[in-house]
């Protein structure tokens, strides 16, 4: 059931639900590849009363409920988040809480375990027992060490060597390539100078991506335990690094890079997440060329935040 709020509609600690008009802002961002959601909260804290009546300390879970007032469409979630750090603001009346999803949280933890002859979804359903997995097409038998190591550290090792694209949504750990998640039907059609657009594009911003990430300057190499020496057989024209792979696909695989290309912002779109692609038009107002194709016109949704003070805005970084 949806309150007034125009996103955060509840938020506990230890079961006792806080008066959201305390609520000065909620900051959501989610992100591909790396250790999200993550979520920054500002409360009025007169007297103190979230450390001396609460009693809110490191560690300790919050839910917290957010729904797209406007959205009809939006289910809502109910996300259980560890509370990392906490301190006061410019205002010694607002307390900042920094926090991270639980499973996000449980992957930042060191762990030991040997993987041996797995499928990649097996491996992953043990990293993060707590989520459902939705894992593409890989190779069937995969070993893996993780030494006493953070178990993100392992999660990300995997999707580079299998090209493939990790993020935590609803639930969910998605673990598909990049051509897999753009074989998936646009959520939405964001447009640009067109104030009757479904979704309005606001403030956009080309992101500079000539530079190439030094990985990708490398022509791997590799040691497979019956062949010897084997390398990749892309970007042959670079000097050679060695790296622990023991197959040529997996060589090749960790040249791939998600590529940031605009960043834009828009009203508050609650039901935007992270790995599903969108398209974007770009009016120009031209009446010979109306559409203005040196921006892209299709993207993978990279890194969504949405943020709630007052109104809601969410703001959108398009990859590639």
């Amino acid at each position: 059931m949806k309150n007034e709020y125009l996103y955060t509609q509840q938020l506990s600690h230890n079961g006792e639900d806080l008066e959201l008009d305390l609520l000065k802002s909620a900051t959501l961002t989610l992100k591909v590849n790396a250790l999200a959601p993550f979520l920054i909260l500002r409360i009025l804290n007169p007297h103190n009363f979230l450390l001396e009546d609460i009693g809110l300390k490191k560690f300790d879970e919050l839910k917290i409920r957010f729904m797209d007032y406007y959205d009809e469409d939006d289910k809502g979630e109910l996300m259980t988040v560890i509370v990392l750090d906490f301190h006061p603001d410019k205002n010694p009346n607002i307390m900042v809480i920094e926090c991270l999803e639980e499973s996000a949280y449980w992957l930042s933890q060191k762990d030991y375990k040997i993987f041996s002859r797995k499928p990649i979804a097996s491996i992953l359903g043990a990293l993060v027992p707590k989520l459902q997995i939705e894992c593409g097409q890989f190779q069937t038998n995969n070993t893996y060490h993780l030494p006493n190591r953070r178990r993100f550290e392992l999660l990300a090792r995997m999707a580079k060597e299998n090209g493939a694209v990790f993020f935590i949504s609803r639930g969910k750990l998605v673990f598909k390539t990049k051509e897999d998640l753009f074989k998936q039907a646009d959520i939405a059609n964001y447009e640009y100078w067109n104030k009757s657009a479904r979704y309005e594009i606001a403030q956009p911003r080309l992101i500079d991506h000539e530079f190439v990430n030094e990985e990708q300057k490398r022509n791997y190499i590799g040691w497979h335990i019956e062949r010897g020496l084997i390398k990749s057989t892309v970007a042959t024209g670079y000097p050679p690094k060695m790296h622990c792979c023991d197959t040529v696909g997996k060589l090749n695989n960790i040249t791939k890079r998600l590529t940031p290309v605009v960043t834009f912002r828009s009203k508050g779109e609650g039901t935007m997440t992270i790995g599903s692609p969108i398209k974007l038009t770009w009016h120009s107002g031209i009446a010979d060329r109306p559409i203005d194709e040196s921006y892209p016109d299709r993207v993978l949704l990279g890194e969504v935040e949405h943020h709630e003070q007052k109104d809601f805005r969410t703001t959108i970084t398009g990859v590639i």
